[in-house]
């Protein structure tokens, strides 16, 4: 059986600007349901880090930090999560991937990614067929 490599581009060429039009909702979507997935995930309690020198003083600030923001190249968005403690230290990182962490983005996308693919090939096909 041969296999043909098509990528999105060729596809939106194929099927006009209502296909580009449903795909870039569809990444908006997506992108706002990751970093809600990413926010239901992300920890917040103080207790995470007893133990340690490193305590919050403002749970739930990382979780708030957590947002879509347009990256700068056309039609790429990013999930980010930003939160810094009082001194400026941005910690999400630390929470991600250290050895000891709780990760919340991995996680997120992880448990959403059929879905996100379903939604989006579900408006594209929506927008192909009008």
């Amino acid at each position: 059986m041969a296999h043909r490599k098509v990528n999105l581009k060729k596809i939106l060429q194929l099927y006009g600007e209502k296909a580009a039009t449903a795909a870039r909702q569809a990444l908006k979507e997506n992108a706002e349901a990751l970093a809600q997935a990413a926010r239901e995930i992300a920890p917040v309690e103080t207790g995470f880090y007893r133990g340690r020198q490193y305590k919050l003083k403002h749970p739930g600030r990382l979780r708030d930090s957590i947002h879509v923001e347009e990256s700068g190249k056309k039609d790429t968005l990013l999930v980010v999560a930003d939160a810094k403690d009082d001194k400026g230290f941005c910690y999400a990182p630390i929470i991600e991937y250290s050895p000891r962490g709780q990760p919340f983005m991995k996680p997120a996308y992880e448990a959403k990614k059929i879905s996100m693919i379903n939604h989006s090939m579900d408006l594209i096909r929506a927008a192909i067929r009008k």
